[in-house]
Order: structure tokens, then sequence, then C-alpha cells
């Protein structure tokens, strides 16, 4: 169940790294807001993450019809392509969020924030897949 659940989420883990790994794309690195989220937020950041994460789905997806069924949580052929593009974009919201709340208390881009640093990304991609789940699953 753990291995299920950490390939489930595999396309927020991707996403989440994905603005550091690709930030060597030459456009978009303005700053969405720096007073508000720090200058290491990006506009490239912002769309390479979501982006990522619908890619990581689709691939689970087209692996899923391969006979990859063993590691998947949920029937990958039930949920829609953009579910991927919704995780990623729960994932960097969630960063954002807490982006903005570690400039309030005054800590300074790259300074850790223990607990909060670990969790913010996995806390933004389940509540939006979760609404994703609950308004059009049920």
């Amino acid at each position: 169940m753990i291995l299920e659940s950490l390939y489930f989420f595999l396309p927020g883990y991707i996403a989440n790294m994905a603005p550091v790994l690709l930030r060597w794309i030459p456009c978009g690195g303005k700053p969405i807001h720096e007073k508000l989220f720090g200058s290491h937020k990006t506009w490239r950041g912002l769309v390479v993450a979501i982006l990522v994460g619908g890619l990581v789905f689709w691939l689970q997806q087209w692996l899923y019809t391969l006979g990859f069924q063993d590691w998947a949580l949920i029937d990958y052929a039930d949920f829609p392509f953009w579910f991927g593009f919704l995780q990623g974009a729960g994932v960097i919201l969630g960063d954002l969020l807490k982006s903005f709340y570690k400039r309030r208390q005054g800590i300074k881009p790259g300074e850790p924030w223990w607990g909060w640093d670990q969790l913010d990304f996995v806390i933004g991609g389940i509540l939006l897949g979760f609404v994703y789940y609950v308004c059009i699953c049920w």
C-alpha cells in the first residue's frame, strides 16, 4: 500500500522538483511577486510544475494500459489526463502558500522552515486532488 501511494503521488513529487531541475529554461524566470513569495518563485517554475505533473500522470496512464495495474492505487483509465496537471498545480500552489507565510514570518528565501518545507507541496497536491475526487467522482 505504501508503494502504491507513493506511485499515486509521483506526479506531485516530480512536479515539486521540476522548477529546480528545469531552471535552465531561458524564459519565465521573472518572480511571480517578489514581495509576497520571494525571488525564487518564478513564472517558469509555476508553469513547469503544472506541465510536468500532467506529463508524469499521462505516463502513468500509459503504463497502466501496458499492464502496470499492480502498482496502481487507482484505476488510471477512469481518471482524466488533466488530473496530473491538477496535482502539479496543487503542489506548486501549496509551495507558494508556504512561501507567502515564510515571508510574513520574516524567514528569508532558502532558509529552512522545519516541517512546512517538507509538507507544503504534499498538502497542496492532496487538497487539489481531493477537490476533484469529491466534486467530480462522487
